[in-house]
């Protein structure tokens, strides 16, 4: 994983509302209120509520928007719900303890479980 700080909702919370904070390489974070954008390459990438997570590859199946997203997923809830992965030059998500993967460009992970793939 890259050299990003923790990129989970209680950390990303105390940044200042409306302001955008660098994280890494073409990497900002902008406190809403109720929820925090990570941009990468000015796309809004991710959606970090304090109970589920909005991810939208934007198009780009880059190994490093895979990186940033998966990093996302694993700060906020660990691997217990899903890994984002590439497969067959796809950006794709890997359901816990199943073979499957999914490809997504825009995803929702809840807290409790479910996931909602938008397409």
């Amino acid at each position: 994983m890259a050299n990003l700080p923790k990129l989970d909702y209680r950390s990303l919370s105390k940044l200042p509302t409306g302001k955008r904070r660098k994280l890494g390489y073409k990497t900002y974070a902008e406190n809403r209120g109720e929820m925090v954008v990570i941009y990468h390459h000015n796309n809004a990438i991710a959606g970090v509520h304090k109970n589920r997570l909005e991810l939208d590859n934007c198009g780009w199946d880059s190994n490093t928007t895979r990186d940033r997203l998966d990093q996302i997923v694993y700060d906020n809830f660990g691997y217990d719900l899903v890994r984002v992965v590439k497969q067959d030059y796809a950006m794709k998500l890997h359901i816990r303890n199943s073979k499957v993967h999914i490809p997504f460009r825009q995803a929702v992970v809840h807290k409790a479980g479910e996931v909602n793939i938008i397409r």
